[in-house]
């Protein structure tokens, strides 16, 4: 075999759909055989496969892109409406007008959007390829060579705009548009604002402090302040109508302090207003101000420190930490379920059945992903394989089939 029986082997090794060749090693190959005119049909062979391939991606892409748009645009009617119409029904309720309606269904958009955004990279991949399947598209690609992991590399090119966007809405738009949408429907209504009637605790140091409600200016309303000794041993009770921070520090109004003195003696003192020296500020209890699937993540994360050094349970704000961590790692997940739903002969019937199998696969891993780190939590298990584990399974799952599809 001559050395240039060598090269023609090597080089039609390369136009393979899978093989990458650096472009200095093309242009060297190039500069030594120009002259062969051998070589010649198959370097054009490969620049046009490189060129077809780099037109695969952005087509399926911006395929994928309408049908994401079309999906959402359906999607969030749907739950628009769905909330208008609850919302009407609190029509005419104190100051709750139209104009109010509409503020809070308009605020309440970004956490619609954060939720359905998983769904929407499903239902968008699987409405995109089907189009393509439908048309023949799909069949022609893959004569050219693409394989079905091509199609899903593009596929999850196009997906990374649905992850970037579901962590900007995660972590930016939604805290804030929450707590604006909850002050004004509680203010139309003549509601007092408040995030939680339940009692809660707070630990510093040998001091114990019951708080019955936080209200949305992080004020903290109906206090016992419960004081111990290093020896554990009750020194003093608190007792406060509100608690304020202004000026850089906490202070108690319509308080009532009453100190024992170890000898079986209480002492108490009335006090209208006073300091109270409370070293966590109100960013410290933003995570009882709002639910912590709705918090960012630094303020979760700093939430659970404050838990940790204080003793405290943390399972399940952990537990939330790392299913917002995986979330937009979910969308993902969603678009390798949908892509080999689509490898079936269209005239063949299977698939429709394939594009339900793979919806149901996808509400599947939602349910499961949502509902095995709560059984983790049960079973006192480490937060964590709660929520990577099922993410691991589906992808594990998407990967099989993709590889059955060729």
């Amino acid at each position: 075999m001559t050395l240039l029986d060598r090269y023609i082997r090597r080089m039609k090794r390369m136009t393979l759909p899978n093989r990458h060749i650096g472009r200095r090693e093309l242009v060297s190959l190039f500069d030594r055989y120009i002259r062969r005119r051998e070589l010649i049909p198959l370097l054009a062979r490969y620049i046009r496969h490189m060129k077809l391939i780099t037109l695969l991606d952005r087509y399926i892409g911006r395929m994928i892109m309408r049908a994401y748009w079309l999906v959402l645009g359906v999607l969030l009617s749907l739950f628009l409406f769905a909330t208008l119409v609850e919302e009407l029904t609190r029509l005419g309720h104190g100051d709750y007008d139209l104009w109010a309606i509409i503020q809070f269904v308009a605020l309440s958009i970004p956490q619609m959007l954060y939720q359905l955004l998983p769904f929407v990279g499903l239902l968008g991949t699987m409405l995109a390829l089907s189009r393509l399947a439908t048309s023949h598209e799909l069949i022609a690609m893959r004569a050219t060579g693409a394989s079905s992991w091509r199609i899903a590399r593009a596929s999850l090119y196009a997906a990374v705009w649905l992850v970037v966007a579901v962590f900007v809405v995660g972590e930016w738009m939604v805290p804030v548009s929450v707590q604006k949408a909850a002050e004004v429907r509680d203010t139309a209504l003549g509601e007092t604002r408040q995030t939680t009637t339940e009692e809660f605790w707070l630990l510093q140091d040998n001091t114990f402090i019951s708080v019955q409600q936080l209200n949305h200016d992080l004020s903290l309303k109906s206090l016992r302040v419960l004081e111990f000794s290093p020896e554990r041993r009750l020194q003093g009770i608190s007792l406060a109508q509100v608690a304020e921070f202004r000026d850089g520090g906490w202070h108690l109004r319509g308080v009532i302090d009453t100190r024992l003195d170890g000898q079986g003696r209480s002492f108490v003192q009335r006090s209208i207003e006073k300091p109270w020296n409370f070293r966590q500020t109100p960013g410290d209890l933003v995570a009882f101000r709002i639910r912590p699937e709705e918090l960012p993540i630094w303020d979760l994360m700093r939430y659970i420190h404050h838990l940790e050094i204080n003793y405290q349970q943390t399972g399940f704000y952990q537990l939330t930490l790392w299913n917002r961590l995986t979330h937009p790692l979910a969308i993902l997940v969603m678009v390798l379920l949908a892509v080999p739903s689509v490898f079936t002969d269209v005239r063949s019937g299977g698939l429709g059945w394939n594009l339900f199998r793979a919806s149901l696969f996808g509400i599947a891993f939602y349910v499961v992903n949502l509902g095995f780190g709560y059984v983790a939590l049960a079973k006192n298990l480490p937060p964590a394989p709660g929520a990577l584990l099922p993410l691991f399974l589906f992808t594990g799952f998407a990967v099989w089939v993709l590889r059955r599809a060729g």
